[in-house]
C-alpha cells in the first residue's frame, strides 16, 4: 500500500495496514492517524538507518525515533506516536522483549518519567 508524505511516495508493509484496518470502522480518523505516523516512523529509520520494514527494525531504531529522530514535540504527540510505535512491535510480535529497552518520558501523555517503584507498603516512621 502506498502512502505519500511531503509528496514522497513510500511503501507500507500491506499486512500492517491490513491488521490496522480491521479496526472499528467507526475509528477510521484514528487509523488514518495511525497511518500517517507509520509512514513517517518507517521514513525516519529508513533515513537514518537504511532498514525498510518493520520486520528490520531493532529496539535500538524505535528508541532513537523517539529519543531524537522527531524533534521537539509535544509529550501528547510524543505519545501518539509511542501508541503507534508499540502497536507495530506488537504485531511484529517483539513489544515484549524489547519493552524493557524502550522505556522513556514518551509512555505517558504527560511526558513523565515515572520511576519503577518498590511497590507494598510504605516504611513506618518513628
Amino acid at each position: 500500500m502506498m502512502f505519500y508524505a511531503n509528496g514522497t511516495r513510500i511503501q507500507v508493509d500491506g499486512n500492517m495496514l491490513e491488521n490496522l484496518l480491521k479496526c472499528d470502522p467507526r475509528k477510521q480518523r484514528g487509523v488514518r492517524a495511525h497511518g500517517r505516523r507509520m509512514v513517517r516512523i518507517q521514513k525516519l529509520i529508513h533515513e537514518r538507518f537504511g532498514v525498510r520494514h518493520p520486520w528490520q527494525w531493532k529496539a535500538k531504531h524505535v528508541r532513537w525515533v523517539m529519543k531524537d529522530g522527531l524533534g521537539d514535540i509535544s509529550p501528547a504527540t510524543a505519545y501518539d506516536y509511542w501508541r503507534t510505535c508499540r502497536w507495530t512491535l506488537e504485531v511484529t510480535g517483539v513489544y515484549e522483549d524489547w519493552e524493557p529497552h524502550l522505556r522513556g518520558p514518551w509512555l505517558n501523555p504527560k511526558g513523565e518519567l515515572r520511576p519503577a517503584g518498590r511497590g507494598g507498603r510504605p516504611p513506618k516512621r518513628p
